[in-house]
């Protein structure tokens, strides 16, 4: 018997449509915005990452959606089967219905349920894999700023070492341009008594440069690093640059001594400068 109109049939499918609109829009599909900003300049792999999720939670709308059909499928053939082969009484064929439709919606709130968690699980595996990433993206930069450090403290360093060496280079011809010119006057009969102690004095001087500046070297080589700061490095090298103005400072006395001395005098002599 057929107890029910074609209106009632119209209703319940109406119904049924609205049910799987709404059981469908409450499935969270592919939004991942809190992992879908742009990536970074060489992230290629987070976004790699990123888009392999995408498609994966595309399809997982794609699967939920075509479940949903085919639960209203069934649904539908349900309760078209329930109207043409009613028995009974109008009110059996309602409560048939009734169950069909509950069964429909257990059926659509399982389907969310499932899809939600296959979300949620996708969704977990890509953070993972892309703290992962960013863990070595970070990795890899610390050591390329590591790295960059080292060779602008070792550029410092460098110009620091041909600094040192060319002031010594410079104290090293001083020292034998006024060996020679005290020669040369000593031997015209000139009495150096009076210069060669200020000499002495002044070659003193020049090897306690000369070993400052290897000690300072030495000491740059071994105990500078990547942290090391501009005010660390001039405090390691002051010790090497007062000496070698010490010396310089003594090689110009000497300079002034000869310029005393009396007569024959001979071409004047060079004097240390910007030493």
């Amino acid at each position: 018997m057929k107890f029910l109109s074609t209106n009632t049939q119209n209703s319940g499918s109406k119904a049924a449509a609205s049910i799987v609109l709404g059981a469908l829009a409450l499935i969270p599909f592919s939004n991942i915005n809190a992992e879908d900003a742009p990536p970074a300049p060489g992230a290629a792999p987070i976004r790699d990452a990123r888009r392999e999720a995408r498609d994966d939670i595309k399809a997982i709308r794609v699967d939920a959606r075509e479940k949903g059909k085919e639960i209203l499928g069934d649904a539908k053939e349900n309760r078209m089967n329930i109207m043409q082969n009613a028995s009974g009484t109008k009110q059996m064929a309602k409560e048939a219905l009734k169950e069909n439709r509950e069964k429909k919606v257990e059926a659509f709130k399982e389907n969310i349920e499932a899809r939600k968690k296959e979300v949620e699980a996708r969704r977990a595996e890509l953070k993972a894999q892309v703290d992962k990433l960013k863990a070595a993206r970070k990795e890899d930069k610390l050591k390329k700023l590591d790295n960059d450090a080292k060779e602008r403290v070792g550029r410092n360093i460098e110009y620091i070492y041909k600094g040192l060496d060319e002031r010594i280079g410079r104290l090293t011809k001083v020292d034998a341009e006024i060996a020679s010119r005290i020669t040369k006057i000593s031997a015209a009969g000139v009495d150096v008594s009076a210069v060669s102690p200020l000499m002495a004095t002044a070659q003193a001087a020049f090897s306690k440069a000369k070993t400052d500046v290897a000690a300072t070297k030495a000491t740059l080589a071994s105990e500078t690093a990547t942290s090391t700061s501009k005010d660390t490095i001039r405090a390691i090298v002051k010790t090497a640059e007062d000496s070698i103005k010490a010396a310089g400072e003594s090689y110009k006395k000497v300079a002034d001594a000869i310029k005393a001395l009396p007569k024959p005098a001979l071409p004047a002599t060079s004097t240390p400068q910007n030493i």
